[in-house]
């Protein structure tokens, strides 16, 4: 579900630039359904290095091509499985549900007949983290610009027994996002859940360079369509007095030196959206949190050569990036800000990037 602007960030011949893994925000470079990233293996045709940072903007890493794979495709998916145990001790050991690990608590019973809404559902961090959430035993709705790789994820789910809708759209339009919020209440009775993690890269742009075209697209997709559906579903969520609301956020919500400033800003203003939520409904059983994702294994690609300015100077941070993650591991970070196993936390950023945000 990438977008046609997104091209090969090897490719651009920016000399200063090392290879672009793009980690940092939530999603893909789609637009507001963006299920741009792949849980599978990517594909590397010529130079292609599509790795999604999901935390921050394109992140960028020194070192060859080759290494970079080597580093980052490590054994996949299962692999995470059941590794983040957040729950006390005594929460641990839950016998096995469909397709559960036991003392994976996270995804345990504290799921368990929730009803969820995932967005850039259809690929990478968004359907990890939808898959996670079914294995719990919550119902999800699927929600992706594209069509096809939604009902792929509903299908997979439903597959293992798991109850799964689709809404297909651009959540940067009202109408879907209301059509979202209904299909859910509707169709799974009821908003517990709501993980708005679609999003899109910019071009790395330094300021003096952003286009309007870059600046309102970004804008729109990576901050506009997660506050329209949040606005949306809030009121479901105060009626039945709970609620936990997840944002994919970005190490460039972070700091200033991990993306472009389009994509910078964007994400920055999200995590005002998450804290000010927060803190407005804190008294009425709403949480609203974020994770911020640092180099993640996607389909996103960024084409930086649009500004030079904004690559060369990226990358001198370039050897602050750690370990690239899986979209499981990020899935495992959402599961657990959803769940009640996080029930005292709210307004938190909590970044997943081994250690980047510590540097």
């Amino acid at each position: 579900m990438t977008d046609e602007g997104e091209q090969d960030a090897l490719t651009g011949g920016v000399a200063a630039l090392p290879p672009v893994l793009d980690s940092y925000g939530g999603g893909a470079d789609t637009d507001p359904f963006g299920g741009v990233d792949e849980l599978e293996p990517w594909h590397t045709s010529g130079k292609r290095f599509d790795i999604h940072q999901n935390v921050g903007g394109a992140a960028l890493t020194a070192g060859p091509l080759e290494q970079n794979l080597d580093v980052a495709h490590g054994a996949r998916g299962e692999r995470h499985a059941g590794q983040c145990r957040w729950p006390p001790r005594g929460r641990q050991h839950v016998s096995p549900k469909r397709g559960h690990r036991e003392g994976d608590s996270v995804t345990e019973s504290v799921l368990d007949g929730r009803n969820a809404i995932v967005t850039g559902a259809g690929a990478g961090i968004g359907r990890a983290t939808a898959l996670r959430l079914a294995t719990g035993g919550a119902r999800v709705l699927v929600a992706d610009l594209d069509a096809e790789a939604a009902e792929n994820v509903a299908g997979e789910i439903r597959a293992s027994g798991g109850t799964a809708l689709t809404v297909a759209g651009d959540l940067s339009h009202q109408e879907v996002a209301d059509e979202v919020v209904s299909a859910a209440t509707e169709g799974l009775g009821g908003i517990d859940i709501l993980v708005n993690n679609a999003g899109i890269m910019d071009d790395l742009s330094a300021t003096a360079d952003v286009s309007d075209a870059v600046w309102e697209r970004l804008l729109r997709v990576d901050l506009t369509a997660p506050f329209l559906l949040t606005r949306a579903a809030l009121p479901a969520m105060l009626e039945q007095g709970r609620g936990s609301i997840v944002f994919t956020a970005s190490e460039a919500s972070l700091r200033g030196s991990a993306s472009g400033t389009a994509y910078t800003v964007a994400k920055h203003g999200l995590v005002g959206l998450v804290r000010s939520t927060a803190v407005m409904y804190r008294e009425r059983g709403i949480r609203a949190n974020a994770v911020a994702p640092g180099g993640t294994a996607t389909s996103i690609s960024v084409d930086p050569t649009g500004s030079p300015a904004g690559p060369t100077a990226l990358g001198n941070y370039a050897a602050n990036i750690g370990r690239v993650a899986e979209p499981s591991e990020l899935a495992a970070a959402i599961a657990f800000l959803a769940s009640d196993a996080a029930s005292n936390i709210s307004g938190a950023i909590l970044p997943v990037d081994n250690g980047w945000s510590a540097v």
